[in-house]
């Protein structure tokens, strides 16, 4: 129930900003595939497919939401965001390819469980996967906090950006000792929001 009452605030203040603000965002939306689309085209000299893959992103608002809450709905900011977004998404991911076998990554299906607010689950085997790659590598201890600290940063720079919001709630668990001293170093530079999200729940 602590975990519940955890997370329940947050989803409340996310849904109300998503009703609050849908208008706007629905607007923008009409403003990125207008003119910002067009623009993206023909800077990058866009294939009709290439053009269509965009728009189907930025037909997603959801998507927009998320990246207009994270520059606090400030239009000009929120536009330069998903602009370079959108850029950053045509060099590196279009054209789609077969997603890649990841065995540490499983997605429940939503027939089998959903969270108490009825969304996706998954689930990440992130510790032991890297425990087993530096035990391969005859790595020390002390490198496996560094490598942990280094994915973290990673996504706090690169991917947070990119794919704001995508994490309700993170849940930390079969953590050892080594796990909750490289936390005590990590979450110095989580930002709040990120840490609100955060749980490592008492074995």
């Amino acid at each position: 129930m602590e975990i519940y009452d955890q997370l329940r605030p947050n989803c409340d203040k996310l849904l109300e900003a998503y009703h609050t603000n849908l208008d706007d965002v629905q607007k923008l939306q009409e403003t990125l595939i207008r003119d910002i689309l067009p623009s993206v085209t023909d800077e990058l000299n866009l294939t009709p497919d290439a053009t269509e893959w965009a728009e189907e992103w930025l037909s997603d608002t959801a998507t927009i939401f998320r990246i207009a809450r994270r520059n606090q709905y400030t239009k000009s900011f929120t536009l330069e965001a998903i602009r370079k977004n959108l850029v950053w998404r045509l060099d590196n991911l279009w054209p789609p390819s077969n997603p890649i076998p990841m065995s540490n990554v499983h997605c429940i299906p939503p027939d089998i469980a959903l969270d108490p607010f009825g969304r996706p689950i998954g689930v990440l085997q992130f510790f032991e996967t890297v425990r087993r790659d530096l035990q391969q590598m005859g790595k020390a201890n002390l490198t496996f906090q560094r490598a942990g600290l280094d994915i973290m940063t990673w996504a706090v720079r690169e991917v947070i950006p990119r794919y704001p919001g995508m994490l309700a709630g993170v849940f930390i668990l079969n953590y050892s000792w080594a796990h909750s001293g490289m936390w005590n170093v990590v979450k110095r530079i989580l930002p709040t929001s990120c840490l609100e999200q955060s749980l490592l729940p008492i074995r």
